[in-house]
């Protein structure tokens, strides 16, 4: 549109309104099984700040977390009418797992890790769980292999695979007098801002991450 503020606008409506429609589905999903519970869940919803901050920010876990919700509602669904299920059902599943995987290289863990519990709920529709496990997996290799590699799409930078080990040996680094000095060096070495440690936030270790050595 030759604006990126016209862009922006564009992508926030159309994000909040996925989010919107992943929280009313929630909402009405608890509701048939407790008002108290669904009700809660709307004031959180519309009290809490950062609900509404992240609902416009162009962050990719805002988008994630509605298509999780709705994802796992799906198979929550799927699990209480097990004996119903069709190639529709499939399709949303496989649909819904696949923008989920979209936006968090982590969500085909989630997804890895969810598929041999979907399938021995699901046993009796296993002709659909297995097409519909198929596609995603394919689906996903497909789309951060040839589809990242024609659009120019870089893999992460490493460091942001290992905050938590980052923020680990940081606080070693710190506070444990069990260091011997050639591995405190040896810290210092991968994670030079090892003293800027914060419990709260990795950012300022993980960003310093020395993965030349």
């Amino acid at each position: 549109l030759g604006r990126y503020e016209s862009c922006h606008l564009i992508y926030s409506l159309l994000q909040m309104s996925i989010l919107d429609f992943a929280i009313v589905s929630m909402i009405l999903f608890v509701l048939k099984y407790s008002k108290a519970a669904s009700l809660g869940i709307l004031a959180c919803c519309c009290l809490l700040p950062f609900h509404g901050i992240l609902s416009f920010s162009s962050t990719k876990d805002t988008l994630f977390s509605a298509f999780f919700i709705l994802w796992v509602l799906e198979l929550i669904n799927g699990a209480v009418s097990r004996d119903k299920l069709n190639w529709k059902y499939a399709g949303r599943v496989t649909v819904l797992s696949l923008l989920m995987c979209a936006f968090r290289n982590n969500g085909i863990y989630v997804y890895i890790a969810t598929l041999p519990f979907w399938a021995a709920i699901c046993r009796k529709q296993w002709k659909w769980v297995t097409i519909a496990a198929v596609i995603t997996l394919g689906g996903w290799i497909g789309y951060t292999g040839p589809v990242y590699d024609s659009l120019h799409i870089t893999k992460g930078a490493v460091h942001e695979m290992l905050s938590v080990p980052c923020q680990q040996l940081s606080s070693a680094y710190l506070n444990s007098r069990n260091l011997t000095a050639e591995e405190r060096q040896k810290i210092k070495e991968y994670i030079p801002a090892a003293e800027n440690y914060n419990a709260r936030i990795a950012d300022n270790v993980k960003n310093t991450f020395n993965d030349s050595l």
